[in-house]
């Protein structure tokens, strides 16, 4: 599975879950430009995470898990050209 989240900002650690949330990996993917792939996964459904602080963000683009949405995999394929929206950050700026 390979994804590109990407809103401008760089996010660093994409997790992947089974459907119920349990992690399948140990850690996460670190993601510098916004790339990321997990390999050698079983057939089934998986969820993915972005760690923020404070709170996860689900795909498709949620922070509550009940609204994350399963990506399956099958035969050991790949999930390209993932659309996966981020939420806004906001910065403050030193006078």
């Amino acid at each position: 599975m390979t994804g590109y989240p990407y809103d401008g900002n760089t996010y660093s650690y994409v997790r992947i879950t089974n459907a119920q949330g349990e992690p399948v990996c140990s850690g996460s993917r670190y993601a510098p430009v916004g790339v990321f792939r997990f390999a050698g996964l079983d057939d089934g459904d998986y969820c993915l995470s972005l760690d923020l602080p404070g709170n996860d963000w689900w795909y498709p683009g949620t922070f509550d898990f009940a609204l994350a949405e399963p990506l399956s995999i099958t035969n050991a394929g790949t999930v390209e050209n993932l659309i996966w929206p981020l939420p806004v950050t906001s910065a403050k700026v030193s006078p």
